[in-house]
Protein backbone atom coordinates (compact mmCIF):
# COMPACT_ATOMS: atom_id res chain seq x y z
CA UNK A 1 0.00 0.00 0.00
CA UNK A 2 1.44 3.35 -1.04
CA UNK A 3 -0.36 6.41 0.23
CA UNK A 4 0.48 10.06 0.63
CA UNK A 5 -1.54 12.46 2.76
CA UNK A 6 -2.98 15.41 0.92
CA UNK A 7 -3.15 18.38 3.22
CA UNK A 8 -5.79 20.54 1.60
CA UNK A 9 -8.75 19.38 -0.48
CA UNK A 10 -9.84 22.10 -2.88
CA UNK A 11 -12.09 21.29 -5.81
CA UNK A 12 -12.48 22.98 -9.17
CA UNK A 13 -14.56 21.89 -12.12
CA UNK A 14 -13.66 21.30 -15.75
CA UNK A 15 -16.25 21.87 -18.49
CA UNK A 16 -19.17 19.46 -18.75
CA UNK A 17 -18.52 16.32 -20.77
CA UNK A 18 -20.97 13.98 -22.57
CA UNK A 19 -23.55 12.51 -20.20
CA UNK A 20 -23.07 15.42 -17.79
CA UNK A 21 -19.72 14.02 -16.65
CA UNK A 22 -17.65 16.45 -14.61
CA UNK A 23 -13.98 16.24 -13.61
CA UNK A 24 -12.60 18.09 -10.59
CA UNK A 25 -9.18 17.93 -9.00
CA UNK A 26 -7.24 18.64 -5.84
CA UNK A 27 -3.67 18.08 -4.74
CA UNK A 28 -0.21 19.59 -4.53
CA UNK A 29 2.86 20.17 -6.71
CA UNK A 30 6.33 20.68 -5.22
CA UNK A 31 9.43 21.59 -7.21
CA UNK A 32 12.80 21.35 -5.46
CA UNK A 33 16.30 22.39 -6.47
CA UNK A 34 19.18 20.49 -4.86
CA UNK A 35 22.35 22.61 -5.27
CA UNK A 36 25.78 21.10 -4.76
CA UNK A 37 26.63 22.97 -1.55
CA UNK A 38 23.57 25.00 -0.52
CA UNK A 39 20.44 23.65 1.22
CA UNK A 40 17.54 22.52 -1.03
CA UNK A 41 15.09 25.19 -2.19
CA UNK A 42 11.39 24.32 -2.71
CA UNK A 43 8.44 26.08 -4.28
CA UNK A 44 4.95 24.57 -4.14
CA UNK A 45 1.38 25.18 -5.19
CA UNK A 46 -2.04 23.79 -4.32
CA UNK A 47 -3.89 22.30 -7.26
CA UNK A 48 -7.43 23.66 -7.62
CA UNK A 49 -8.14 22.73 -11.23
CA UNK A 50 -6.19 22.99 -14.50
CA UNK A 51 -2.72 24.10 -13.46
CA UNK A 52 0.61 25.21 -14.88
CA UNK A 53 3.30 25.74 -12.25
CA UNK A 54 6.93 26.69 -12.89
CA UNK A 55 10.00 27.15 -10.69
CA UNK A 56 12.26 29.06 -13.05
CA UNK A 57 15.35 27.08 -14.02
CA UNK A 58 14.31 24.11 -11.85
CA UNK A 59 11.21 22.55 -13.38
CA UNK A 60 7.52 22.73 -14.17
CA UNK A 61 4.29 20.74 -13.98
CA UNK A 62 1.06 20.95 -15.97
CA UNK A 63 -2.39 19.48 -15.26
CA UNK A 64 -5.21 19.53 -17.80
CA UNK A 65 -8.77 18.36 -17.13
CA UNK A 66 -11.47 17.16 -19.50
CA UNK A 67 -12.28 14.15 -21.64
CA UNK A 68 -8.52 13.64 -21.48
CA UNK A 69 -6.91 14.65 -18.19
CA UNK A 70 -3.12 14.71 -18.14
CA UNK A 71 -0.43 15.43 -15.56
CA UNK A 72 3.09 16.18 -16.83
CA UNK A 73 6.00 16.67 -14.42
CA UNK A 74 9.19 18.08 -15.98
CA UNK A 75 12.36 18.69 -13.90
CA UNK A 76 14.95 20.83 -15.69
CA UNK A 77 18.59 19.84 -16.04
CA UNK A 78 20.75 21.65 -13.44
CA UNK A 79 23.77 23.63 -14.68
CA UNK A 80 26.31 21.45 -16.50
CA UNK A 81 29.32 20.58 -14.37
CA UNK A 82 27.46 20.66 -11.07
CA UNK A 83 28.03 16.97 -10.46
CA UNK A 84 25.87 16.56 -7.36
CA UNK A 85 23.01 18.89 -8.33
CA UNK A 86 19.52 17.71 -9.16
CA UNK A 87 15.96 18.92 -9.73
CA UNK A 88 12.82 17.18 -8.47
CA UNK A 89 9.18 17.74 -9.50
CA UNK A 90 6.73 15.88 -7.25
CA UNK A 91 3.10 16.06 -8.44
CA UNK A 92 0.37 14.47 -6.34
CA UNK A 93 -3.15 15.00 -7.71
CA UNK A 94 -6.53 13.31 -7.23
CA UNK A 95 -9.14 13.53 -9.99
CA UNK A 96 -12.82 13.21 -9.06
CA UNK A 97 -15.22 11.92 -11.74
CA UNK A 98 -18.97 12.45 -11.32
CA UNK A 99 -22.03 12.38 -13.56
CA UNK A 100 -25.54 13.61 -12.84
CA UNK A 101 -26.84 10.84 -15.11
CA UNK A 102 -25.15 7.43 -14.70
CA UNK A 103 -22.97 6.68 -17.71
CA UNK A 104 -20.89 3.59 -18.49
CA UNK A 105 -17.52 3.56 -20.20
CA UNK A 106 -13.83 2.99 -19.54
CA UNK A 107 -11.09 5.06 -17.99
CA UNK A 108 -8.08 4.58 -20.27
CA UNK A 109 -4.99 4.99 -18.08
CA UNK A 110 -1.64 5.76 -19.69
CA UNK A 111 1.74 6.10 -18.00
CA UNK A 112 4.74 7.53 -19.88
CA UNK A 113 7.56 7.41 -17.32
CA UNK A 114 10.76 9.42 -17.50
CA UNK A 115 13.67 10.22 -15.17
CA UNK A 116 12.42 7.98 -12.35
CA UNK A 117 13.90 7.78 -8.90
CA UNK A 118 10.67 6.31 -7.54
CA UNK A 119 7.71 4.90 -9.49
CA UNK A 120 5.03 7.12 -10.94
CA UNK A 121 1.54 5.60 -10.97
CA UNK A 122 -2.20 5.91 -11.57
CA UNK A 123 -4.49 4.59 -8.82
CA UNK A 124 -8.22 4.21 -9.57
CA UNK A 125 -10.43 4.50 -6.45
CA UNK A 126 -7.46 5.95 -4.48
CA UNK A 127 -7.14 2.65 -2.60
CA UNK A 128 -3.35 2.21 -2.74
CA UNK A 129 -3.49 -0.44 -5.47
CA UNK A 130 -1.90 0.90 -8.65
CA UNK A 131 -3.62 0.09 -11.92
CA UNK A 132 -0.63 1.56 -13.80
CA UNK A 133 2.83 1.83 -12.25
CA UNK A 134 5.72 0.22 -14.08
CA UNK A 135 9.19 1.01 -15.38
CA UNK A 136 7.93 1.30 -18.97
CA UNK A 137 5.02 2.95 -20.74
CA UNK A 138 1.75 1.13 -20.16
CA UNK A 139 -1.93 1.59 -21.00
CA UNK A 140 -4.82 -0.08 -19.14
CA UNK A 141 -8.61 0.23 -19.56
CA UNK A 142 -10.71 0.21 -16.37
CA UNK A 143 -14.49 -0.34 -16.80
CA UNK A 144 -16.56 2.19 -14.84
CA UNK A 145 -20.04 3.55 -14.32
CA UNK A 146 -19.82 7.21 -13.37
CA UNK A 147 -22.59 8.58 -11.16
CA UNK A 148 -23.21 11.34 -8.60
CA UNK A 149 -20.85 9.96 -5.93
CA UNK A 150 -17.24 10.75 -6.95
CA UNK A 151 -14.95 8.10 -8.38
CA UNK A 152 -11.40 9.12 -7.41
CA UNK A 153 -8.27 8.61 -9.49
CA UNK A 154 -4.87 9.49 -8.03
CA UNK A 155 -2.02 10.62 -10.29
CA UNK A 156 1.51 10.66 -8.90
CA UNK A 157 4.82 11.54 -10.50
CA UNK A 158 8.22 12.44 -9.00
CA UNK A 159 10.88 12.53 -11.73
CA UNK A 160 14.43 13.73 -10.93
CA UNK A 161 16.92 15.31 -13.33
CA UNK A 162 20.66 15.33 -12.63
CA UNK A 163 23.22 17.78 -13.97
CA UNK A 164 24.25 16.93 -17.51
CA UNK A 165 22.41 13.58 -17.50
CA UNK A 166 19.01 14.28 -19.11
CA UNK A 167 18.06 17.11 -21.46
CA UNK A 168 14.30 16.54 -21.29
CA UNK A 169 12.32 14.87 -18.52
CA UNK A 170 8.55 14.62 -19.10
CA UNK A 171 6.88 12.14 -16.75
CA UNK A 172 3.22 11.76 -17.81
CA UNK A 173 0.08 10.26 -16.28
CA UNK A 174 -3.01 10.42 -18.51
CA UNK A 175 -6.66 9.46 -17.91
CA UNK A 176 -9.15 9.43 -20.79
CA UNK A 177 -12.86 8.76 -20.27
CA UNK A 178 -14.40 6.87 -23.20
CA UNK A 179 -18.22 6.43 -23.06
CA UNK A 180 -17.94 2.89 -24.43
CA UNK A 181 -19.48 0.28 -22.08
CA UNK A 182 -17.20 -2.67 -21.46
CA UNK A 183 -17.69 -5.12 -18.58
CA UNK A 184 -20.02 -2.62 -16.88
CA UNK A 185 -23.17 -1.02 -18.28
CA UNK A 186 -26.21 0.92 -17.04
CA UNK A 187 -29.91 0.05 -16.85
CA UNK A 188 -31.78 3.37 -16.57
CA UNK A 189 -33.40 5.20 -14.98
CA UNK A 190 -32.19 6.22 -11.51
CA UNK A 191 -35.41 7.10 -9.66
CA UNK A 192 -33.61 7.35 -6.32
CA UNK A 193 -29.86 7.37 -5.56
CA UNK A 194 -27.53 6.91 -8.50
CA UNK A 195 -25.37 3.76 -8.53
CA UNK A 196 -21.85 3.92 -9.95
CA UNK A 197 -19.05 1.37 -10.01
CA UNK A 198 -15.54 0.45 -11.09
CA UNK A 199 -14.00 -2.92 -11.96
CA UNK A 200 -10.26 -3.21 -11.42
CA UNK A 201 -7.80 -6.09 -11.64
CA UNK A 202 -6.84 -8.47 -14.43
CA UNK A 203 -9.11 -11.07 -16.04
CA UNK A 204 -8.40 -14.47 -14.47
CA UNK A 205 -7.03 -12.87 -11.31
CA UNK A 206 -8.67 -11.48 -8.18
CA UNK A 207 -10.75 -8.47 -9.28
CA UNK A 208 -12.39 -5.71 -7.24
CA UNK A 209 -15.89 -4.39 -7.91
CA UNK A 210 -16.39 -1.11 -6.07
CA UNK A 211 -19.90 0.34 -5.84
CA UNK A 212 -20.72 4.01 -5.28
CA UNK A 213 -24.20 4.89 -3.96
CA UNK A 214 -25.21 8.54 -4.29
CA UNK A 215 -27.03 10.68 -1.72
CA UNK A 216 -29.77 8.80 0.12
CA UNK A 217 -32.95 9.80 1.98
CA UNK A 218 -33.55 6.78 4.23
CA UNK A 219 -31.50 5.36 7.10
CA UNK A 220 -31.09 1.93 5.52
CA UNK A 221 -30.82 0.42 2.08
CA UNK A 222 -30.10 -2.83 0.30
CA UNK A 223 -27.90 -3.90 -2.58
CA UNK A 224 -29.45 -6.62 -4.70
CA UNK A 225 -27.58 -8.92 -7.07
CA UNK A 226 -29.29 -11.00 -9.73
CA UNK A 227 -28.16 -13.03 -12.71
CA UNK A 228 -30.51 -11.42 -15.23
CA UNK A 229 -32.12 -8.04 -15.82
CA UNK A 230 -35.77 -7.51 -15.08
CA UNK A 231 -38.14 -8.41 -17.96
CA UNK A 232 -39.47 -4.82 -17.77
CA UNK A 233 -36.43 -2.51 -17.83
CA UNK A 234 -36.71 1.23 -18.30
CA UNK A 235 -39.21 1.94 -15.51
CA UNK A 236 -38.77 3.03 -11.92
CA UNK A 237 -38.58 -0.08 -9.82
CA UNK A 238 -36.81 -3.40 -9.59
CA UNK A 239 -34.32 -3.86 -12.44
CA UNK A 240 -33.18 -7.37 -11.48
CA UNK A 241 -34.54 -10.62 -10.13
CA UNK A 242 -32.47 -10.68 -6.92
CA UNK A 243 -30.67 -13.83 -5.85
CA UNK A 244 -28.67 -12.18 -3.09
CA UNK A 245 -29.31 -9.08 -0.97
CA UNK A 246 -27.05 -7.16 1.42
CA UNK A 247 -28.46 -4.61 3.89
CA UNK A 248 -26.42 -1.39 4.13
CA UNK A 249 -26.43 1.67 6.39
CA UNK A 250 -25.24 4.58 4.24
CA UNK A 251 -24.88 8.16 5.38
CA UNK A 252 -26.91 10.97 3.78
CA UNK A 253 -24.06 11.60 1.33
CA UNK A 254 -24.16 7.97 0.17
CA UNK A 255 -21.67 5.14 0.53
CA UNK A 256 -18.80 3.34 -1.18
CA UNK A 257 -18.25 -0.38 -0.65
CA UNK A 258 -16.56 -3.35 -2.30
CA UNK A 259 -18.19 -6.49 -3.68
CA UNK A 260 -15.73 -9.42 -3.48
CA UNK A 261 -15.16 -11.32 -6.72
CA UNK A 262 -13.36 -14.63 -7.05
CA UNK A 263 -11.58 -15.64 -10.29
CA UNK A 264 -13.96 -18.58 -10.80
CA UNK A 265 -17.02 -16.31 -10.90
CA UNK A 266 -18.21 -15.98 -14.51
CA UNK A 267 -21.39 -14.83 -16.19
CA UNK A 268 -23.69 -11.84 -16.40
CA UNK A 269 -25.06 -10.11 -13.30
CA UNK A 270 -27.24 -7.11 -12.47
CA UNK A 271 -26.83 -5.00 -9.34
CA UNK A 272 -29.24 -2.43 -7.96
CA UNK A 273 -29.59 -0.41 -4.78
CA UNK A 274 -32.87 0.46 -3.05
CA UNK A 275 -33.11 3.29 -0.52
CA UNK A 276 -35.60 2.58 2.29
CA UNK A 277 -37.35 5.45 4.11
CA UNK A 278 -39.35 4.56 7.22
CA UNK A 279 -41.54 7.58 8.02
CA UNK A 280 -43.40 7.51 5.73
CA UNK A 281 -42.34 4.19 4.29
CA UNK A 282 -40.96 4.53 0.77
CA UNK A 283 -38.64 2.70 -1.61
CA UNK A 284 -36.41 4.69 -3.96
CA UNK A 285 -34.70 2.63 -6.65
CA UNK A 286 -31.31 3.34 -8.14
CA UNK A 287 -30.39 2.62 -11.72
CA UNK A 288 -29.19 -0.90 -12.40
CA UNK A 289 -25.58 -1.77 -13.19
CA UNK A 290 -24.87 -4.82 -15.33
CA UNK A 291 -21.63 -6.77 -14.87
CA UNK A 292 -20.16 -9.23 -17.39
CA UNK A 293 -17.35 -11.51 -16.19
Amino acid sequence: MKTLALGLLVLAAAPLLPGQVQVTANGTIEITAFPETLPPSTQSTIVTGPTTFTFSGVGSATLTLGLVSELTSSPASPPFGCGFCSSLVESNVVLHYTSSVPIAGVLRLTLIPDCWMQPSFVDVDFDGEWEVGDSSGWTVDVPVVLASRPLDVRLYGAPVNFSGVFVDCDDVQRVEFLPLPNALDVLPPACGPTLGSSLTGDVGDVRKLRMHVGATQGPIGALMVGTAPSPMPGACGLQTLPEATEVLLPGPEGATFDVPLVPALLGDFTLQYVDVSLSPFALDWSNGVTLSL
